[in-house]
């Protein structure tokens, strides 16, 4: 199991992704459905 602060980390670059990467649709899904299993 990932502690709480490694998933803010990891949140924090999905948050980047999302901004640096928000001109490639298929990238920020991807990158959405890691962040969600790894929360599941």
């Amino acid at each position: 199991m990932r502690t709480i602060g490694s998933m803010t980390i990891e949140f924090g670059e999905l948050l980047a992704y999302l901004f640096l990467l928000k001109n490639s649709p298929s990238v920020v899904i991807v990158s959405f459905i890691l962040f969600s299993i790894e929360v599941l």
